[in-house]
């Protein structure tokens, strides 16, 4: 392995992993993943905001189903 390719490979490594969370609610169309993302860039340098956009990103949004009525008095 070429030593001037070493600091590029951790440096992807390290954005890759930090940007985690906001890829993995932009992969699963979370719909909150640019709100996932401004934690991610504004606390993500914190273990703990990270941490919370990561388990924000991997829950599943609740989906509010609303039924319409067939008769149309009502």
């Amino acid at each position: 392995m070429n030593i001037s390719f070493l600091p590029f490979a951790i440096y992807t490594a390290i954005v890759v992993i930090y940007f985690a969370p906001w890829m993995v609610a932009f992969l699963r169309g979370h719909r909150n993943k640019y709100a996932i993302l401004a934690l991610n860039l504004l606390l993500g340098w914190t273990l703990i905001g990270w941490a919370i956009a990561l388990v924000w990103s991997l829950t599943n949004p609740s989906v509010i189903k609303i039924q319409h009525s067939a008769d149309p008095t009502d």
